[in-house]
């Protein structure tokens, strides 16, 4: 057989449809180590190295599959990629593009996650309609998370410097390990119970999935979904989402977020209660100085300094303009009338059949009435003439018709 020579760019198409067509390569799962992660500022998308004892493999993951990442990929981080195996035809550079990502050991994690909470959205614990608002004032804040965690201390120092007098009252609970969720949800309910916190916090700081599955937990869930107090949820890093998250009334992006949710700044609004009273004074010295302005140009027109004039004379020119209007086109109609009945008495007396005859006609009648026609007479008939002032008969002799240069003859 003939040795077949390639391109090199045929070669790696060649190969890159080899690994397209192979069905094991298309949908593939690879258990490694990061040790190398880049996430590119512009386009979103990750480039990054797993391995294990024996050997690497360069991955890819769009930006629209990096976004549904659950957790911050690390370097020396041990994950499950699953993705195709193609190849980079420019670089000849073998890769998977990965489609998704979880941590080792969490695939079992994931899939209870997404079981509880389809469970739990299909009860309607999660229904935005039920969502109670955040109340715009607060004096009294309730937190349900440990005591030796940083939470707790972003929460009062946030709290805190936004408003000083804020009272904050701590419900104590574990936020990982077993039975947590148990804690937590009695926190919550304790809370909600005294009735002196008007907004309550649940959450902890950031951590692996393991860390923070204490709040992906049913009893948590129903706790919140339970709770009279508007409920802020803050667990995790901006990344992190719960069960806890889907439950609450509202979601905040960490501790620190949660806090400047639920306690208004008194500064700012301090500011903004100062800017409304200048506005307010600006605005009722200038509508004081418009309406002065107004007065005293209405006092100055002549409506007040010449008021007979204004009210009664000018509606008497305007009357007498009117009234001359009225006689003028009064006038005009009736000259147009008599012009018309003239005309029509012109024409009367053109038609009047006394006028014809004046004008040296005559109306012969025939036994059957009027003749008009010279075929309703015959020789020999007796016919009455009647002229302007008088009447005759007249016997019918010769019979003729019109013609050119002719005439009838009688």
């Amino acid at each position: 057989m003939p040795e077949l020579t390639v391109s090199v760019s045929e070669l790696n198409e060649y190969v890159r449809d080899r690994l397209h067509g192979d069905p094991f390569l298309k949908r593939i799962s690879v258990r490694g180590e990061i040790s190398d992660y880049r996430q590119q500022m512009g386009s979103g998308h990750a480039y990054f190295t797993i391995k294990d004892e024996k050997a690497v493999l360069s991955c890819t993951m769009w930006r629209s599959n990096v976004s549904l990442l659950r957790f911050v990929p690390r370097v020396g981080k041990k994950v499950t990629v699953h993705g195709q195996v193609t190849l980079y035809v420019p670089a000849g550079k073998y890769q998977l593009i990965a489609d998704s990502m979880t941590e080792e050991g969490q695939g079992d994690l994931f899939r209870r996650f997404e079981e509880l909470k389809n469970r739990l959205m299909a009860e309607g614990l999660f229904d935005a309609a039920l969502k109670k608002p955040l109340p715009l004032k607060v004096k009294t804040i309730g937190v349900a998370t440990s005591l030796s965690g940083a939470a707790i201390r972003d929460i009062i120092k946030v709290a805190r410097a936004r408003n000083p007098r804020i009272d904050i009252i701590v419900a104590p609970c574990a936020v990982q390990g077993k039975g947590a969720e148990f804690e937590i949800a009695s926190a919550v309910d304790a809370l909600d119970k005294d009735g002196r916190a008007e907004v309550i916090l649940v959450g902890r700081g950031g951590g692996s999935m393991e860390d923070l599955w204490a709040f992906n937990e049913e009893p948590v869930a129903r706790a919140v979904y339970r709770c009279k107090t508007p409920v802020i949820s803050c667990v995790g890093h901006e990344t992190d989402y719960s069960i806890c998250d889907f439950a609450a009334d509202v979601r905040a992006s960490t501790p620190s977020n949660a806090a400047e949710l639920a306690v208004a700044d008194v500064k700012e609004l301090t500011n903004a209660l100062e800017n409304l009273n200048r506005r307010l004074g600006f605005s009722m010295t200038s509508g004081q100085k418009h309406r002065r302005q107004r007065l005293g140009a209405l006092l100055r027109s002549r409506a007040f300094t010449k008021p007979r004039e204004t009210l009664i004379g000018d509606r008497l020119m305007r009357l007498e303009a009117l009234k001359e209007k009225l006689v003028s086109a009064q006038n005009a109609k009736m000259s147009a009338c008599a012009q018309k009945t003239e005309a029509l008495r012109c024409l009367l007396d053109t038609l009047n059949p006394s006028n014809i005859k004046k004008r040296g006609y005559a109306v012969v009648r025939g036994p059957g009435g009027v003749i008009g026609t010279i075929d309703a007479i015959n020789a020999g008939d007796t016919l009455n003439v009647e002229l302007m002032d008088g009447e005759f008969t007249a016997a019918v002799g010769k019979i003729g018709r019109y013609a050119h240069g002719e005439e009838a003859h009688i």
